[in-house]
């Protein structure tokens, strides 16, 4: 059976939708349809691929090795991805402190990303498995990735930064304690509100 051309498509079906839907993956005859419909945009063109998509799973045999890979590839960034700091190493004993702030905010980095992956992930699955037929493969592959997804969205709810909420706000207080010394005019000299507020942060580290 020869394949469907754009010209006997024009003669059975109305829809631009379903040519593109019968046309099925074939690349090439897509775009020779979207040029002749004047659709131009890349952003278009790419929108009316995937509205004319024909199942949920573009290679469905790899879908569960695709998945586990993921999920192994998640597990390995959120626990090494934010150490292994080499900032400051010719700072001296200021190399410890500089190198555990760098880690602070890699870990903030990396652990916002891994939760942004999650969701986006689950949610990716749950609009796939609902798209997917009653009873077909993809439905029996996408609804134990999807229920690994949500998993996956429970674990990364930790803190982006690893450090207690009430340490944070001590180290904060010395510094709000000096910013209204200097507003009020308890304090003249900003530059001793501000070593006040320094030495106030420095004795809750060491704490």
């Amino acid at each position: 059976m020869s394949e469907p051309t754009v010209e006997r498509l024009e003669e059975q079906y109305d829809s631009p939708l379903e040519r593109l839907q019968l046309l099925g993956g074939d690349d090439a005859a897509i775009a020779a349809f979207l040029d002749e419909i004047d659709v131009r945009g890349p952003r278009d063109r790419e929108m009316l691929r995937e509205l004319a998509r024909t199942s949920p799973l573009a290679r469905p045999e790899r879908f569960d090795s695709d998945h586990r890979r993921v999920l192994v590839a998640l597990e390995s960034l959120r626990r090494h991805g934010h150490h292994g700091a080499r900032a400051a190493s010719r700072l001296g004993p200021l190399r410890t402190p500089i190198r555990y702030l760098v880690q602070l905010v890699a870990r903030y980095v990396v652990v916002a990303h891994c939760k942004n992956v999650a969701m986006h992930l689950r949610n990716l699955y749950w609009l796939r498995e609902m798209q997917a037929e009653s009873g077909s493969k993809e439905l029996q592959l996408l609804r134990p990735a999807r229920f690994d997804a949500q998993a996956l969205v429970e674990i990364t709810k930790g803190r982006e930064i690893g450090v207690p909420t009430f340490v944070i706000g001590g180290l904060l207080i010395p510094v709000g304690l000096s910013l209204s010394r200097l507003a009020t005019g308890t304090v003249r000299e900003w530059w001793i509100a501000l070593l006040g507020g320094a030495i106030g942060v420095a004795i809750g580290l060491l704490i």
